[in-house]
């Protein structure tokens, strides 16, 4: 064991030869879970990886358990931190990580027997930068058990970073205009978006370093698909493996509505708005070609979204979203936003092309008051 600052980090044998495969798993809080995770990890049918766990300032018995994890088996290493977040952990994760691909595991979840030999069979054989697999999806709503395979949408086998860029970015990027056409047609405005997790995909580690792409630890919700499309953007081969080799436990849905309310909400828009103006950037600096309408769609739900939120009785929370609207990028979605024909959506949109965002907050409030809800 080394103590570094803050940081407790177990000894790592730089003597070894590097793993094949690095697997991450962020850990805060996850006694419950943790050991049960680890043990699958560790009874897959491949042997040439670490397992890196980076307690992430747990208040529980977490750090004991992953010292003595640690202790058990030599594949096993961990870090301790003071706490900063899941994206802070994983990042941590990834400097310190040796193997010649990534994995991120989340403690909660469960991995296939077969996850570590089919991902570094396909990523070594093809010799790909990029793997996303299938997975399950289990655990209670409303009462009722849920299980259920989500495979790739469709097969992904790219040869190019402009078709990677091109078929598979815009999945997970935002809801664009298209998405938005399609859905006033009567299509799901979610029907060719993709789950942006990182425990589906499987990484090159050197791509990563190289690139000095990260986890953007002031983004709460939704970085996982924003590392993806930054990664996306230096990736010039890809496959998918179209079977489960994940299992996701859902997690409650009414202790997630509490987690993502108020002003953490709001804030977490301007921060996303951010990075995918940031990442539109170098989309336009690789392709010569301006990505806004990828996530236009995005844009104008969001301010929707936060619209509602404020209400809702989030209170001071007026001036984020007004920050938000007159984002240049923003009020060039709205304009650019198609109208459907259905006046119960298009009033709101009629509004903020018009530029009347207190008016549709005032709206907004009165149809709170009345049990009415405006939205798209």
């Amino acid at each position: 064991m080394i103590m570094v600052k803050n940081e407790e980090i177990s000894n790592i044998d730089r003597e070894r030869s590097a793993p094949a495969v690095s697997v991450i798993l962020p850990c805060y809080n996850v006694e419950r879970d943790l050991e049960d995770c680890v043990a699958g990890i560790l009874e897959n049918d491949f042997e040439d990886y670490e397992i890196l766990l980076v307690d992430d300032g747990s208040t529980d018995g977490t750090l004991q358990l992953i010292r003595e994890l640690s202790q058990r088996d030599r594949r096993v290493l961990y870090i301790h931190t003071e706490n900063r977040g899941v994206s802070a952990a994983r990042n941590r994760g990834i400097a310190l990580a040796r193997g010649e691909y990534i994995l991120f595991v989340d403690p909660d979840d469960r991995v296939s027997g077969q996850l570590l030999s089919a991902v570094f069979h396909e990523m070594k054989t093809y010799q790909l930068d990029y793997c996303v697999f299938g997975f399950q999806i289990e655990g209670d709503r409303d009462g009722v058990d849920i299980l259920m395979n989500t495979d790739a949408k469709k097969r992904r086998n790219y040869d190019s970073n402009e078709e990677i860029i091109r078929k598979y970015f815009p999945a997970l990027y935002g809801y664009s205009l298209a998405d938005v056409r399609r859905w006033h047609a009567g299509e799901r405005i979610n029907a060719r978006k993709e789950f942006g997790s990182v425990w589906r995909c499987a990484y090159r580690r050197d791509l990563i370093v190289s690139n000095g792409i990260r986890m953007d630890e002031r983004i709460v919700l939704n970085e996982d698909s924003m590392f993806n499309c930054e990664y996306m953007l230096c990736a010039s081969k890809m496959r998918s493996i179209n079977r489960p080799l994940y299992r996701y436990n859902l997690k409650p849905e009414g202790a997630m509505i509490s987690n993502w309310q108020g002003q953490r909400l709001l804030q977490n828009k301007l921060e996303l708005l951010r990075k995918r103006k940031e990442i539109a950037g170098k989309y336009k600096a690789l392709t010569g070609r301006d990505p806004g309408d990828l996530y236009a769609g995005s844009c104008v739900f969001s301010v929707i979204e936060m619209l509602s939120s404020c209400a809702g009785g989030v209170r001071g929370a007026y001036p984020k979203v007004q920050e938000y609207f007159r984002d240049p990028v923003v009020l060039k979605a709205v304009d650019r936003f198609p109208l459907g024909g259905r006046p119960k959506v298009d009033f709101p949109i009629l509004l903020l092309k018009c530029r009347q965002l207190r008016l549709l907050y005032l709206c907004m409030i009165a149809a709170h008051k009345l049990g009415i809800k405006i939205s798209v």
